[in-house]
Parts: structure tokens; C-alpha cells; sequence
């Protein structure tokens, strides 16, 4: 199965309430393990989708639960479009049946 950075094009994080624990499309020094900011662990906790210029978060919420996101970047001065933020929520939600099982 292909990842969602490699069918999209572009840079896929995955996080848990944390730290990032899964890099694609982007140097993983950069990103694996490093702790999540402030910003998105207030997204996390709220349970909310969030979209700006610079990226889509999609909470992944285990029986009701925030226990991470996934979070899509889109190429420099371009906006994601529906697809993209559809595939971050369909990742989230698969990952979300994987911690419920």
C-alpha cells in the first residue's frame, strides 16, 4: 500500500498527543520524535479540523478520544484542496480504528 505522501505529493505528519511518530515527504531528523507544539496539541485537544494557508490537521480521536493527528502540508503558496484534507481525514480515521481494535 502507498502512503498518502507518496499518492498526494506532499509532506504527511502523524502525531500522538506528544510528539510526531511518523514522517513522510519531509526529512524525518527534522520531525520524528520531536515534541508537538503548542499550537497543535491545543488543535488535538479540541477535537477540531483545522485548515490554514500553511497546513491541514485532522485530530485522530479514538473512542471520542484525541490521541494524535495528522497533519498534510501543501506545496509552498498553494492552498490544499478537498482531496487532500478528505485523505487526512480518512488517514486519521483509519488510524483511529487501529487503536480501537
Amino acid at each position: 500500500m502507498e502512503s498518502a505522501s507518496s499518492i498526494l505529493g506532499l509532506p504527511v505528519l502523524v502525531s500522538d498527543t506528544d510528539r510526531f511518530v511518523a514522517v513522510s515527504g519531509l526529512k524525518q531528523k527534522d520531525y520524528m520524535n520531536k515534541e508537538i507544539d503548542e499550537d497543535l496539541d491545543n488543535i488535538i485537544q479540541h477535537k477540531n479540523k483545522y485548515k490554514n494557508n500553511t497546513k491541514v490537521v485532522i485530530p485522530i480521536l479514538s473512542n471520542g478520544d484525541p490521541i494524535g493527528s495528522v497533519t498534510i502540508l501543501p506545496p509552498e503558496g498553494q492552498e490544499l484542496s478537498d482531496l487532500e484534507i478528505k485523505t487526512a481525514e480518512l488517514g486519521a480515521g483509519f488510524l483511529a480504528k487501529q487503536m480501537e481494535s
